[in-house]
């Protein structure tokens, strides 16, 4: 690999990667990254396949902590314990929650699932506002959790509810005579459902699904920067987040009510993408516009890996793509 890099560096430059990184141990992996797309553009699977084994590879051994897994499954365990049908039953009706005419959208799951997407197809509604990967709810429930059981006597959800909803406006810009609805789309908050569901009990959750194979692969691709995601860098710790996260959503849809989460499957979206697009509005109580499959023609600051794939017109070419 280190010998075919001399003749396929120029394939490189469309990922923004220079040949003083090959000198370089911290940025060697976005080389390998960058061999992997220049390999595979050019159908040499094997040796793309080599170089991505050796970027990813690099990664993982970068890291300070491999359990990180094991911190995830102790969070899922306390959520089984804390969050059963009884509690959230017994605490909605001591601390009702915030319930605002624009009720808030919640996007949660396994990045590279189709989030961009949907986050992009609602936010070309007039009345809906994407926010991006807004983390002001996990403050929240820190208070939340401080609160303890007293609650405020039970003015702690409605009170936090609100705050939400009123920094989730101010984030978008909208005035407070004209609310809109507002996409959260922080992936990780498939964690605080719980939580969501007491604070601001008429939000829509929609939990993204896409088959297991297409985005363990897409995300063993991706070269995510930062400290986000360092399960992706693994097959197995890919495979491992997979299953916890689909546990963690058949948790919430045991314990809370019909259809407070509702799956999305990115197969469904992008195959019939208006059929799946007015369920998902149904469910979130906003009317059909017209034009909304358009979106990749609106102006649109994207920071997610999947900036280029949304600025295109929704497409089934994703689906089966790591057969090649």
């Amino acid at each position: 690999l280190r010998e075919g890099s001399r003749d396929i560096q120029g394939g490189m430059g469309g990922a923004g990667v220079s040949g003083d990184h090959l000198h370089d141990s911290e940025g060697l992996p976005w080389v390998y990254f960058a061999l992997y797309e220049a390999y595979h553009h050019r159908s040499l699977y094997a040796d793309a396949w080599r170089a991505l084994e050796e970027a990813n590879g690099l990664m993982y051994a970068s890291l300070q902590n491999h359990h990180h897994g094991e911190a995830s499954e102790q969070q899922f365990q306390q959520i089984k314990e804390f969050f059963t049908e009884s509690v959230l039953e017994s605490t909605r009706a001591f601390c009702p929650g915030y319930s605002p005419s624009k009720r808030p959208i919640f996007v949660v799951g396994m990045p590279r699932s189709g989030s961009t997407l949907m986050e992009r197809l609602l936010a070309a509604h007039s009345q809906v506002r994407g926010a991006g990967e807004d983390t002001h709810m996990a403050p929240l429930v820190g208070k939340f959790i401080e609160a303890g059981s007293t609650l405020e006597g039970g003015r702690t959800c409605a009170k936090l509810g609100k705050q939400y909803f009123t920094r989730m406006q101010q984030l978008v810009g909208a005035s407070k005579d004209s609310p809109v609805h507002t996409v959260d789309k922080m992936l990780r908050n498939v964690m605080n459902i719980g939580f969501i569901y007491l604070m601001v009990p008429n939000a829509c959750v929609l939990h993204m699904v896409r088959d297991p194979m297409d985005v363990g692969f897409s995300n063993f691709r991706q070269p995510f920067e930062g400290r986000g995601t360092p399960w992706a860098w693994n097959l197995t710790d890919i495979a491992r987040e997979y299953s916890l996260l689909q546990q963690v959503a058949d948790h919430w849809r045991t314990v809370l009510p019909d259809g407070f989460v509702n799956d999305v499957h990115y197969e469904a979206l992008v195959a019939t993408p208006e059929t799946e697009l007015r369920r998902v509005l149904e469910i979130c109580g906003v009317p059909w516009e017209d034009g909304l499959l358009d979106f990749h023609k609106q102006e649109a600051v994207v920071h997610t890996s999947s900036a280029a794939s949304v600025r295109s017109p929704v497409t089934t070419d994703r689906i089966g793509g790591w057969r090649a």
